[in-house]
């Protein structure tokens, strides 16, 4: 039970939620003390039946950071994590009579110290417990840290990828321990490692296809039972929950996407859009559809608002289940067919808004914009990227790249490599306009040209031919150079093909049309090409000026830091020509001594007075006064 209707709840029933919220904090931290209290007496019964072998197993038992470590009488250590070990304490502290707690004692004490719960190192007994189990790719990366050289921690994508950036939860196996004499006990799960694998001389993947079998049957075994009664619980807002609840929930829905695929509202309402999906926890799967707002937003206020907080959460990424084309030879356990010729295919979820799709809310503030939405009726807002944008970005690159792909191969010759790759950007560009996402609205010259270099390989095909075929591919090329001027009128090139194309078929008077039109286009882009590259040049020559402006502005202000202060006047009694300094600071100084009435004199060899071609004709010895008078260059 998730709580009411988030859509129906008023400003006060929102406000009576968070007094109950406040209320819900104190019972958790009360339960938090409960669940310690029933770990402590767990741990503590444990210990008393190792240490007095009272199940003729002897080991020890201590509390520690992160779990419970285990020791048998090996000296051998094991830490189970505090998780784990808490369903085990949840379930000796709601067991009902003694014998069932006595039951869940010696079940630890079998499985993590006797080692019943251990890998069986023999494939025949290993076989039957072996299960497919989701992890996030962080735990998968923080186990294989603390594994020894040589031993890794075997996993894939959902569907048998290698390594996949789509998704952020893997496919590990795990060997599945559940006591029959417990039944209370919940089953206790131990990853399957590569040394284990090696043990039995068999594929990963074979062992993932038997985990796959197990799953179906465990499946099969659950909803015989007279406590099963239904796969999905559906709330008002359309969103539905899994009711499998023994920690495999995720893993049916992601693995076994049928069981998504027929969801059904209990209503018998349809439900509009692609379905969505989130693995929320390893015993809890929630779906909707990508055209119901309502469910799409209890399902994010679930998620993100509850769920999330509490620790249990496995991923929040939703995923949108779809159909694609099944590769050909490619076989695997994991990739399940959805029809003839199809097979099923697990999608991060973004919102083709275009189509009429929703967002997943991920905040508590945009579940509340969007159920104001709904309320009032008004549009619901789009969150995030869209599936609109993802498309574009892959089409978009499809199309460059198939381009780039042509135009290699015509460079080596290949004309018909080199139109393959042009029809493959064609295509991919028309299924965009298709969307109404065209590629480029604004610049339609790169349709236009990979249209033209399309007719230009069906050109060089046709001057290799003869007869017919070369009347034929003349046509295929005036089809294609057409195209590209229909696309573009003012692509020169375009016209420039057709009219060649028209010349080689004997239509004369369209040639020259399409030559008029080739000359009228060329000369209009030769006339932005020289305004271009004016418009180039005087940015160019601007910033160059900019430059000198600075650098002599800068060697100015050097100048005039490192103008030495004029002398003390030296009384005439004691002057002496041969130590008179003459500085050429615009003949101030010169001009005082008398030596001329008005400016310096003009500098020889091109002297410049500013400081810029200093010594390029003057000679460091220079002086008026011959070589005694001591002249300055500074």
């Amino acid at each position: 039970d998730f709580g009411g209707c988030p859509a129906r709840r008023t400003g006060a029933e929102r406000h009576r939620d968070f007094i109950s919220t406040r209320h819900r904090n104190k019972s958790n931290a009360a339960l938090h003390i409960g669940t310690a209290a029933m770990a402590e007496a767990f741990v503590t019964a444990i210990g008393e039946a190792l240490t007095t072998n009272a199940y003729g197993i002897a080991g020890a038992c201590t509390p520690s950071n992160g779990g419970v470590v285990f020791t048998n009488a090996k000296k051998q250590a094991r830490l189970v994590p505090a998780p784990e070990f808490a369903r085990l304490a949840a379930a000796y502290g709601n067991a009902a009579t003694e014998q069932q707690k006595s039951g869940l004692v010696e079940c630890a004490c079998r499985a993590y110290v006797g080692g019943a719960a251990d890998v069986p190192a023999n494939w025949n007994d290993a076989k039957s417990r072996l299960l497919p189990q989701l992890w996030t790719l962080s735990k998968i990366r923080q186990k294989q840290a603390t594994l020894p050289p040589g031993v890794v921690l075997p996993y894939c994508g959902l569907h048998g990828e290698d390594d996949s950036t789509l998704y952020d939860v893997g496919v590990v196996l795990v060997c599945d321990f559940a006591p029959e004499d417990a039944n209370n006990a919940p089953s206790l799960e131990t990853v399957v490692l590569s040394k284990d694998v090696r043990n039995w001389s068999i594929s990963w993947t074979d062992c993932l296809r038997s985990a796959l079998d197990n799953l179906r049957q465990r499946t099969r075994r659950l909803e015989a039972s007279a406590a099963f009664q239904k796969r999905w619980e559906h709330h008002p807002s359309g969103c539905g929950s899994t009711l499998w609840r023994d920690r495999y929930d995720a893993a049916r829905c992601a693995l076994l996407p049928s069981v998504v695929a027929r969801r059904k509202r209990e209503d018998g309402q349809p439900e509009p859009g692609a379905h969505v999906c989130v693995f929320a926890a390893r015993g809890l799967a929630l779906g909707s559809t990508s055209k119901n707002a309502l469910g799409l937003c209890y399902l994010g206020d679930i998620v993100h608002t509850k769920i999330k907080p509490t620790g249990d959460m496995l991923s929040s990424q939703a995923y949108r289940l779809v159909k694609v084309k099944t590769a050909p030879g490619r076989k695997h356990p994991l990739v399940q067919k959805a029809g003839e010729g199809v097979t099923w295919k697990w999608l991060p979820y973004a919102p083709a808004a275009l189509s009429g799709e929703f967002s997943l809310p991920t905040s508590k503030d945009e579940v509340e914009a969007l159920l104001e939405c709904i309320e009032h009726g008004r549009p619901c807002p789009v969150f995030g990227p869209t599936e609109d944008q993802r498309r574009f970005e892959v089409r978009k690159s499809a199309f460059d790249g198939s381009k780039a792909q042509g135009n290699a191969s015509f460079q080596g010759g290949d004309w018909k490599g080199a139109l393959q790759a042009y029809d493959r950007a064609c295509k991919v560009a028309g299924e965009a306009a298709s969307d109404r996402m065209p590629l480029y609205p604004e610049e339609p010259r790169p349709l236009a040209a990979v249209h033209a270099n399309a007719a230009l390989c069906f050109i060089k095909l046709a001057e290799e031919s003869e007869g017919k075929q070369r009347e034929v591919l003349y046509a295929q090329a005036l089809k294609r150079a057409m195209s590209s001027a229909e696309a573009d009128g003012t692509y020169a090139k375009a016209h420039d093909r057709c009219s060649k194309c028209f010349e080689a078929l004997g239509e004369m008077e369209a040639s020259n049309e399409s030559r008029k039109l080739y000359e009228a286009c060329k000369a209009s882009d030769d006339a932005v090409k020289n305004d271009a590259r004016r418009a180039a040049l005087a940015a160019r020559q601007a910033k160059v000026d900019a430059i000198a402006r600075r650098k002599a502005a800068m060697l100015r202000t050097d100048d005039k830091r490192s103008k030495k202060p004029p002398p003390p006047p030296v009384p005439k009694e004691n002057a002496t020509p041969a130590s008179t300094f003459i500085t050429l600071d615009g003949g101030a100084a010169m001009q005082d001594l008398g030596i001329f009435d008005a400016g310096p004199p003009a500098a020889p060899g091109g002297l410049d007075l500013d400081g810029l071609g200093l010594s390029s004709g003057l000679s460091s010895n220079f002086s008026p006064f011959g070589a005694a008078s001591g002249l300055s260059m500074d």
